[in-house]
């Protein structure tokens, strides 16, 4: 069977855009030559400049990949994030979380893809998430993080994939 992406529509929520993915099968084993198209609302993300706080309690209970990038998130707001076990890939780059913030993370152990590009984490922040054994990759650059600390963090889970470019 063949999946093709045949739109992408915007909704609007409260005033929080969610990016909804519509998709369609084609062919198949006795399938329909005109199947209907299925809303995938397993991926959500917030635009710039959008009302973070209760948006994050609307999320579809299955959302399995969130993008924060650019949004106003708070440290706190993250607590509300690591409340949805299903998350599995969260974009947090170019938001003002900090290291406080990263605690509320140490128990999404189902997280396989964790950006923090250009966020104020530091190493303490990053020795909160040697829990997360299930991430796969790791986006540190543009970070307080030394590539000591990295290097560490590799060992405590060695099959993540970490990209560090420590901030100018």
């Amino acid at each position: 069977m063949l999946h093709r992406r045949v739109g992408r529509t915007v909704r609007r929520l409260a005033g929080w855009s969610v990016v909804v993915l519509v998709t369609t099968t084609i062919g198949g084993c006795g399938g329909s030559s005109n199947p209907e198209p299925k809303v995938d609302t397993s991926q959500a993300s917030i635009q710039k400049g959008a009302d973070v706080g209760a948006q994050l309690a609307a999320l579809a209970p299955d959302v399995t990949s969130l993008d924060l990038s650019g949004s106003a998130v708070t440290d706190a707001q993250l607590g509300d994030v690591a409340t949805h076990s299903t998350i599995k890939s969260l974009n947090l780059s170019g938001t003002g979380i900090t290291d406080q913030g990263l605690s509320h993370l140490s128990g999404m152990t189902q997280l396989d893809y964790l950006d923090l590009r250009g966020t104020q984490i530091t190493d303490a922040g990053v020795a909160q998430l040697q829990t997360l054994t299930n991430l796969s990759y790791l986006m540190l650059a543009n970070t307080a993080v030394t590539p000591k600390t990295a290097y560490r963090l590799k060992g405590a889970i060695p099959n993540t994939n970490i990209d560090i470019v420590p901030a100018q």
